[in-house]
C-alpha cells in the first residue's frame, strides 16, 4: 500500500496554532488562514483519494488482474499522458505513432490495361458506403422484387428526392440488419443479362438547369455528388457557386483515372457539360 502523506496532520497542527496566536493577541484572523484553511483541505481530499486507489489496486490483484497491464488507478500515469490516442483494442506495447507517411519505393506501376473479368452472381448495396446517408434508409424493393438496373432501391428519409439506385439487375433476395434494425445490405441476385430502367434523357443543348437536377435524381445521379466541406450529399434546391471535378484519387488501391477516361472522352465532355448546367460559375477540373 502507499504509504499516506502526513502533511494533513501538520496542516491541522499550523491552522490551530496560527488560530491560539491569533486568539491571544485579540485580533481577528487574516488570508493565511485561509489559505492554510484551503491547503488543508486539499490535503484531505488527497489522503482520501490516496486510500480509494491503494484500495483498487489490492482488489485488482486480489482478483488476479494484472496491474501492470491494465490501468487500475484513479490517478492517470505519466505514459498515458503523453501516449499518442487510439483505441481501447490497441496494444500500445506494439503501436508506433507516425507523425508522417513513409513513401514505400516500389518499382513499376499498376497495369492501365483493361481487362473483362467474370461478373459476380450476387450484388450488395451497402448504405455506409454513401455518404450523408441515414443508418435506416427507406426501402423502395421488398425480398422478392424483381429490380432493374438504375431502379430506385432505398432513398434517405430525411432526402426523399435522393435515390440510390440498383447497379444490376435482378431479384432482391435479401435485406440485413444490424443493431438498432439498422439495415447493412442488400442483395441483389443479379440476371445472367442485365436489363436497364429506360430514363427520358434531356438535349444538353436546350435543356435547362431543372431537366438536368430531374434527371440526376431520377437516376441516382445526384446522390454520387458531394458538397464541401461537409462531405454531404447536396441539396438540389441550391445553386453551388462553383463545381470541382477530381481528376485523380488518393485512396489505397484507387484506379488511373486517366486510364479509365480513356476511350470515353466524349461522355466524359458530355459529363462535363451536364455540370455547367447546374452552376451559375465555373466547372474546374
Amino acid at each position: 500500500m502507499k504509504p499516506i502523506h502526513s502533511s494533513f496532520k501538520i496542516t491541522v497542527a499550523l491552522l490551530f496554532s496560527t488560530q491560539l496566536s491569533f486568539a491571544a493577541a485579540g485580533s481577528s484572523p487574516n488570508y493565511l488562514l485561509y489559505s492554510l484553511f484551503g491547503v488543508g483541505i486539499i490535503a484531505l481530499i488527497y489522503a482520501v483519494l490516496s486510500l480509494a486507489d491503494n484500495m483498487m489496486q489490492i482488489e485488482a490483484k486480489n482478483l488476479g488482474v494484472d496491474t501492470s497491464e491494465n490501468d487500475y488507478s484513479l490517478f492517470p500515469s505519466f505514459s498515458s499522458l503523453f501516449r499518442p490516442s487510439a483505441g481501447d483494442h490497441v496494444d500500445y506495447k506494439r503501436f508506433v505513432s507516425l507523425n508522417q507517411g513513409h513513401d514505400i519505393k516500389l518499382v513499376g506501376g499498376a497495369d492501365t490495361e483493361n481487362t473483362i473479368v467474370n461478373t459476380a452472381k450476387h450484388y450488395a448495396i451497402k448504405p455506409i458506403n454513401f455518404r450523408g446517408m441515414a443508418p435506416i434508409p427507406k426501402i423502395s424493393s421488398v425480398v422478392g422484387d424483381h429490380v432493374k438496373a438504375g431502379d430506385a432501391l432505398m432513398f434517405d428519409k430525411s432526402n426523399p428526392e435522393v435515390i440510390y439506385a440498383a447497379p444490376v439487375s435482378g431479384e432482391v433476395i435479401e435485406i440485413k440488419r444490424g443493431a438498432k434494425r439498422a439495415i447493412t445490405e442488400v442483395i441483389i441476385k443479379a440476371d445472367s443479362e442485365v436489363t436497364f430502367k429506360e430514363n427520358s434523357v434531356p438535349n444538353l443543348e436546350n435543356a435547362s438547369r431543372e431537366d438536368i437536377v430531374k434527371f440526376m435524381l431520377e437516376t441516382g445521379g445526384w446522390a454520387h455528388l458531394n458538397q464541401r466541406p461537409f462531405d454531404v450529399v447536396p441539396s438540389h434546391e441550391i445553386v453551388p457557386k462553383n463545381i470541382f471535378v477530381s481528376t485523380f484519387a488518393t485512396a489505397p488501391n484507387a484506379p488511373d483515372l486517366n486510364a479509365v477516361v480513356e476511350g470515353n472522352d466524349g461522355a466524359f465532355q458530355k459529363g462535363l457539360d451536364a455540370l455547367a448546367k447546374l452552376t451559375d460559375g465555373q466547372v474546374f477540373i
